[in-house]
């Protein structure tokens, strides 16, 4: 019975972060910086990146870049469908997240 846990415990930490492997669903993209996203792989990539970087903060540092998370997201839409800026956001971003590791 315990290996049966450990084992659906395993199970369960490796695939939450698929859940989180995007942070917005293409289908559903309305905003001009959301179909940008979506048409471009590379911007596409970098939006997984940049979410599993966020949900793999611990709950303490998530809860505070929640604020800047949320003004992050603001000034990313300001970009509209200009991929350059877009991918410079990312990139700002990926690198702030990427310093608690």
């Amino acid at each position: 019975m315990t290996r049966f846990l450990l084992a659906v415990s395993a199970f369960v930490l490796m695939t939450t972060g698929a859940v989180h492997a995007q942070s917005f669903n293409c289908r559903y993209a309305k905003l001009p910086v959301e179909v940008a996203i979506c048409e471009d792989p590379e911007l596409r990539d970098m939006d997984s990146r940049m979410s599993r970087l966020f949900y793999e903060l611990s709950p303490f540092d998530r809860d505070g870049e929640a604020g800047p998370q949320r003004r992050w997201i603001a000034r990313r839409n300001d970009c509209g469908y200009n991929s350059d800026c877009i991918y410079r956001a990312y990139r700002r971003r990926i690198d702030q997240l990427g310093s608690y590791f």
